[in-house]
C-alpha cells in the first residue's frame, strides 16, 4: 500500500509539473512570436533600404529616395527599441519555463524510480510466494515418497534452479 501511495504521489507530481510547463511555456511562446515579428519587420526594412541603395548605385535615383531612407531609418530606430523590449520579454520568460521543464524531468525521474521499486517489490513478493510454495510442494513430495516406501521423491530441482539459487546465495553472502 505504501508503494501505491508513493507511485500516486510521484504520478501526481508529474501531472502538476507538466501543467506548470504548459502554463509557463505560453508566455515564452508569445514572447518569441513577438520577437520574431519585430525581427521580420527589421529585416523587411533592411531589405527595403538595400533595394533603394542598390537601385541608386545602378544609376536609378528617384526624388523621394532621401525621404524614404529617412523614414526607413526612423522606423528602424523605433523597431530597435521594440526589439530590445521583445528580447527582454523572451529572456524573462525563459527562466521560469526552463525551470518548469527541469522540474518536470525530475518528477518523471522520480516516478520512473518509484515504478522500478514497485516492480522490484512485486517480483520479490512473487519470488517469496514461489519459495514458500516450492518448500510446501517438496515437503508433500517427500511425504508422498515416504508413504510409498521410497527413499526420496522423484522431484529434483533443475540444474538451472540450483545454479540460480547458488548464485543468488553467493551474491547475497548467504552461501
Amino acid at each position: 500500500m505504501r508503494m501505491n501511495t508513493e507511485l500516486n504521489i510521484a504520478a501526481r507530481a508529474v501531472v502538476l509539473a507538466d501543467e506548470a510547463v504548459a502554463r509557463l511555456s505560453e508566455p515564452l511562446t508569445a514572447a518569441r512570436v513577438a520577437l520574431d515579428r519585430v525581427r521580420s519587420r527589421i529585416e523587411h526594412l533592411h531589405a527595403a533600404r538595400q533595394a533603394i541603395v542598390q537601385r541608386r548605385q545602378g544609376g536609378d535615383e528617384q526624388a523621394d529616395d532621401g525621404s524614404r531612407l529617412a523614414l526607413i531609418q526612423a522606423d528602424a530606430e523605433g523597431l530597435a527599441e521594440l526589439h530590445a523590449e521583445a528580447q527582454a520579454a523572451v529572456t524573462a520568460a525563459e527562466g521560469p519555463a526552463l525551470e518548469a521543464r527541469d522540474a518536470a524531468q525530475r518528477a518523471r525521474s522520480i516516478l520512473a524510480r518509484a515504478e522500478m521499486v514497485a516492480a522490484d517489490n512485486a517480483i520479490t513478493s512473487h519470488a517469496q510466494a514461489i519459495d514458500s510454495l516450492l518448500i510446501e510442494v517438496i515437503a508433500k513430495a517427500n511425504a508422498s515418497a515416504a508413504a510409498l516406501g521410497l527413499p526420496y521423491s522423484k522431484y529434483t530441482a533443475s540444474p538451472a534452479l540450483v545454479t540460480a539459487l547458488k548464485n543468488r546465495a553467493i551474491r547475497s553472502g548467504a552461501w
